[in-house]
C-alpha cells in the first residue's frame, strides 16, 4: 500500500485558502492570465498524483486530461446547511439562511461544479458513507489513504433542526443535485 502525502498532492480551495498549493496560486490566481499549461508542467515535475479541493471540474479538466476523477457528493439538504453554518462559523455569512437557500451561488452547487464532467468521473464517493468510500478508493488504488474527519462543525456549535418548511425550499433549489444524489445512492453498493 502507498501513502500520498502533501508533496505529491495539489490543492485549490481559492485564492485566500492558505492550504491552496503555492503553484496552484501562481499559475492559476496569479497575476495576468490563468496558464494552465505552466500547471501542467511543474504537476508532473513534482510528480503530482492527486489534486484535491473545492473546484468546478471545468477549470482543470485540460490540465491532467489523463487523471483518474473522483469526487463526493453530500445529501443536498445537509451540504446547504452545513455550507450555511461554516460560512457562519468563519465569520464570512453575508446572510441569512433563507437568503443562503435562495441564492443561486449556493444552489445545485455539486451538479454544476461536476457540470458536464460526469462521463469522465471513474468514482464518486458519499460523505454519508464516508468510511466505505475511502475503504474503496484504497482497495481499488492500492492506497493507504487515513480515514480522517476535518472541516467538521465543532461540538460545542449547536445548530437547530430545520423545519419541513426550509426543508422544502432547500430542496426546491436544489432539484438537480438531489436527483443526482439520489441516483448515486441507489449505485453505491453495486
Amino acid at each position: 500500500m502507498r501513502r500520498i502525502g502533501p508533496k505529491r498532492t495539489l490543492f485549490d480551495y481559492g485564492p485566500n485558502i492558505p492550504l491552496t498549493s503555492d503553484i496552484v496560486l501562481k499559475y492559476m490566481y496569479g497575476d495576468g492570465e490563468q496558464d494552465p499549461a505552466s500547471l501542467a508542467a511543474a504537476a508532473l515535475d513534482r510528480g503530482v498524483r492527486f489534486f484535491c479541493g473545492h473546484f468546478p471540474f471545468s477549470r482543470y479538466a485540460d490540465v491532467l486530461p489523463e487523471a483518474t476523477l473522483l469526487t463526493f457528493v453530500r445529501e443536498p439538504v445537509a451540504r446547504v446547511l452545513s455550507e450555511f453554518h461554516h460560512h457562519e462559523r468563519h465569520g464570512n455569512r453575508k446572510f441569512d439562511l433563507v437568503d443562503h437557500i435562495t441564492d443561486e451561488r449556493f444552489s445545485d452547487r455539486q451538479s454544476r461544479m461536476i457540470g458536464d464532467y460526469w462521463s469522465r468521473l471513474s468514482f464518486v464517493g458519499m460523505t454519508e458513507r464516508y468510511d466505505a468510500s475511502i475503504k474503496y478508493i484504497n482497495d481499488w488504488l492500492k492506497l493507504d489513504l487515513p480515514i480522517v474527519h476535518v472541516n467538521a462543525r465543532p461540538k460545542d456549535q449547536v445548530t437547530a433542526e430545520p423545519d419541513a418548511q426550509l426543508v422544502d425550499l432547500i430542496r426546491r433549489h436544489n432539484t438537480a443535485d438531489i436527483e443526482v444524489y439520489n441516483w448515486i445512492d441507489s449505485q453505491f453498493d453495486r
